[in-house]
């Protein structure tokens, strides 16, 4: 257990089923900043290191701006499947991206993990409103470069199953929203939303708290990897410990 503290980080190791895939560093459209050293053991590290801390609400876009980007206009915005991440591989999985606004207020940081000569690096990947398609008066061209996403989402295989899931179109798995996450099933539809940590549920003395992803790192699998690891950071105001799921 992590010592109390005034809110909640936890670490989630998150094997996501089978298959997602991945893209070299100089492949489809992202921008990804500079290396930096990753371990899952100095995510935990940095996980307990944030919990001695006093909670640091995240600064996101200003608000005058998020509150323009309401439902209606979220509809009207498409990422552009030239810059997905993965989207030539390796792996057969592209990844896209959701943008802030609505009810998704508060950036997500999403990084790539790659191997070097020194061991594994993670990369973050950069907000850019050049990756979705949307009209020129649309308020979401107000969100400044590198304000982070609202949360990702793995398409359908990109070599396979092409005749009938256009993976350009099709999707089957999202993280969007405080620690939720959900897939889609057999019959081709998006099943219960999971939770990657549940803080207080039902309690009649004090009220559920809702911790969010953070932070995703996507870990890039070989050549002809069909498997798919990804490391998340969540945090909120209350006391837990840190944990993975798979």
């Amino acid at each position: 257990m992590i010592d109390r503290r005034t809110f909640l980080v936890s670490v989630a190791a998150t094997a996501v089923l089978t298959g997602l895939g991945s893209r070299s560093s100089g492949s489809a459209g992202s921008t990804l900043k500079f290396h930096q050293s990753f371990s899952f053991d100095g995510l935990i590290n940095r996980a307990q290191e944030m919990a001695r801390q006093p909670y640091v609400v995240p600064v996101g876009p200003p608000n005058e701006i998020l509150d323009e980007i309401d439902y209606d206009a979220r509809a009207r915005i498409r990422f552009d499947t030239d810059a997905a991440l993965f989207a030539n591989g390796p792996g057969p999985y592209p990844v896209t991206f959701f943008i802030l606004g609505g009810l998704y207020r508060l950036p997500v940081r999403i990084y790539v993990v790659e191997e070097s000569q020194t061991g594994p690096t993670a990369r973050e990947i950069v907000y850019d409103a050049g990756y979705f398609e949307m009209g020129p008066d649309n308020p979401a061209r107000g969100l400044p470069k590198d304000s982070g996403f609202a949360g990702f989402r793995f398409q359908e295989s990109r070599v396979r199953n092409q005749t009938t899931l256009d993976w350009r179109n099709n999707d089957w798995a999202v993280f969007l929203g405080a620690s939720y996450f959900r897939a889609i099933g057999e019959l081709y539809q998006y099943g219960l939303s999971a939770r990657g940590v549940a803080i207080d549920t039902a309690l009649p003395d004090r009220p559920e708290e809702f911790p969010r992803f953070s932070e995703f790192y996507i870990e890039t699998p070989g050549a002809d990897g069909d498997n798919m690891v990804v490391y998340a950071l969540l945090d909120g105001p209350m006391p837990c410990c840190s944990l993975s799921i798979s």
